[in-house]
């Protein structure tokens, strides 16, 4: 009798926790996006309790993880996920780009964050944090936009070639790191490589520390280029837990976690936009539970290369279209809900962070029409 009144109590508890899993399994277990499981979850069809044990989304937490309103792994912390210290002079000292792909701003289905599967881009970081309205791409395709936000400029043609000028990487080196999903092998050149059985799949062209030939200095691309890992373990999640995040880190998830299509005939990805959501439903509240951003240390830039559709070699820096404006959201410690209007693009991005890392400005950074995105969102530093 003892044992089953307990049986009914834990089942009464289970059902009102309601356990769920959040997010796809597989992204903990290797960031999967094929898998019948990653289907199922994104569907909302995973089974109660059905979280593995190094998944966390928004509201969950397994072992080495933290969800929203956590910090480390565990500990309760009434911390909110931006603003905990509006207000306070900012003490940033490292900066964080997170890379998605091909989704234009607005409030329609396929855009960010009107789509109906951004459900955590629209709840937790966009309510919460800063976010921008008028957000431009600088071209299509996709390299082009990489190449910009990290040397201030196209030095040509833009196409994917070996570039002999000076980057954000070169600025801060050795503090960088670049974490590439999927990706097999350190400062791989690999133009696509994956496995259609997973759909695990890397490609080069958003991987641009790896087209800087010269600087940083010969041998850095590949020491510090690397593979992302899971959630359970990896070079990311390492850092984040022990505080030792670089100066400057750029993290691109693989083909289909970051809201890009999967190769044709390449299946499990059916829906990329709610793939890529809960990738960062998975990791945003991981990488904010750990001591460099408790600390204030640290800002998180999430943000889109390009817009849906337009043309290759298209002219967005100052065009209105709607394949030239992309969301772009702040996560740090130092920013109230906002959406700003102002004029912004990936040069702004790149100003931004020059300014909070203290180096110059590359390119078109430098130019007075660039505006800083550091202003709204409370973290421009006194000069």
């Amino acid at each position: 009798m003892r044992i089953g009144r307990l049986l009914a109590i834990a089942t009464i508890l289970a059902a009102v926790g309601g356990i769920t899993s959040a997010v796809p399994p597989a992204l903990a277990a290797g960031g999967g996006t094929g898998s019948a499981a990653a289907s199922s979850a994104i569907a909302g069809l995973a089974a109660p309790g059905a979280t593995g044990p190094a998944t966390a989304g928004p509201g969950t937490a397994g072992p080495g993880t933290a969800g929203p309103g956590t910090a480390g792994s565990g500990t309760a912390s009434a911390t909110r996920l931006c603003g905990s210290r509006a207000g306070r002079t900012p003490r940033i000292k490292k900066v964080m780009w997170i890379f998605m792909e091909n989704r234009s701003y607005g409030q329609h289905a396929g855009q960010i964050p009107g789509d109906p599967a951004a459900t955590y881009i629209r709840r937790k970081l966009i309510r919460h944090c800063g976010s921008t309205s008028n957000y431009h791409a600088v071209t299509h395709p996709s390299f082009p936009n990489y190449l910009a936000a990290t040397s201030g400029g196209l030095h040509g043609d833009g196409t994917q070639h070996s570039y002999r000028v000076r980057s954000i990487f070169s600025q801060v080196d050795p503090s960088w790191r670049s974490y590439q999903e999927f990706m097999p092998h350190r400062c791989d050149h690999s133009p696509q490589v994956g496995n259609p059985a997973t759909g695990h799949f890397y490609v080069n062209r958003h991987n641009p520390a790896s087209f800087y030939s010269s600087q940083p200095v010969a041998g850095d691309c590949r020491r510090f280029d690397r593979s992302l890992g899971t959630t359970a373990s990896g070079a990311l999640v390492r850092a984040v837990q022990a505080g030792t995040l670089p100066r400057f880190s750029q993290i691109t998830p693989g083909l289909c976690d970051d809201m890009h299509k999967l190769p044709p005939g390449v299946s499990g990805c059916a829906n990329p936009t709610a793939h890529g959501d809960a990738w960062l439903a998975t990791w945003i509240p991981i990488i904010t539970a750990g001591p460099d951003y408790r600390r204030g240390h640290l800002v998180i830039d999430i943000v889109w290369d390009e817009g849906g559709g337009g043309r290759i070699g298209g002219r967005c820096l100052h065009s209105g279209a709607t394949n030239c404006i992309v969301a772009n959201i702040v996560v740090s410690p130092y920013t109230r809900h906002k959406v700003s209007s102002t004029d912004f693009s990936h040069y702004s991005l790149l100003k931004m962070t020059e300014r909070l890392l203290h180096v110059r400005f590359l390119g078109r950074a430098k130019n007075t029409s660039t505006h800083n995105l550091c202003r709204p969102f409370g973290l421009c530093p006194p000069r």
